[in-house]
């Protein structure tokens, strides 16, 4: 009868032992990482811009359209992934009004082109703009009802090709869910429409 009981716990060691070696798959968590990697990077090659423009003459049309082909160059630089990623607001890399939003998610979310009445994930800044004349001081404005942006042709026509790249980042920011107080105050200039605006205003004049 001992001899029996030893056996029995001998065998069960055993079996115990070699579950315990029984082959474990690798975990793939390194593999999504590198593949999410990949994904970002291939943001930047699927971004593109549509546009739809209203009430706009022929020589203001070609003067939109050039603003808007050397915005794509810009979004599309090296120099404006560096200058969102490394965006500073009191003294950290973050915007003011960033929807709780990294520098990093800003500038993937700008890539992924989802506007909030659109929320296609198509890699598209899709603009219908249109122009309109009015003595005020407003450039340019929208509503969060609409994907129409209205452009103010008193400005339009005496601006460079970066202020009207910046004019319309700016709407469109609005689009996808940015915004900003109403009137003017320190921290506004370093919310993602007005900062995001400002560089995309600089690259584009320097091309």
């Amino acid at each position: 009868m001992r001899f029996l009981t030893l056996f029995l716990v001998l065998l069960s060691l055993n079996l115990k032992a070699r579950q315990n070696n029984t082959f474990k798959p690798q975990s793939n968590k390194s593999k999504k990482s590198k593949k999410l990697k990949n994904n970002g990077n291939n943001l930047l090659d699927k971004f593109q811009i549509s546009y739809q423009l209203n009430g706009f003459s022929e020589e203001q049309e070609a003067k939109m359209e050039l603003a808007l082909e050397k915005l794509k160059i810009a979004v599309k630089s090296e120099e404006f992934k560096q200058a969102v990623l490394n965006h500073i607001y009191k003294g950290q890399r973050r915007f003011y009004k960033s929807k709780g939003m990294t520098n990093q998610e800003v500038y993937d979310h700008i890539l992924r082109g989802v506007e909030d009445l659109s929320p296609i994930e198509d890699f598209e800044m899709d603009l219908k703009l249109t122009l309109y004349h009015s003595k005020t001081n407003t450039v340019g404005y929208t509503y969060p009802n609409t994907n129409e942006i209205w452009v103010n042709d008193k400005y339009f026509n005496k601006y460079t090709l970066g202020e009207v790249a910046n004019n319309a980042m700016h709407e469109w920011l609005h689009k996808i869910g940015f915004e900003h107080s109403y009137y003017n105050n320190p921290d506004r200039p370093y919310t993602v429409p007005y900062a995001i605006g400002e560089i995309i205003e600089d690259i584009v004049n320097k091309l």
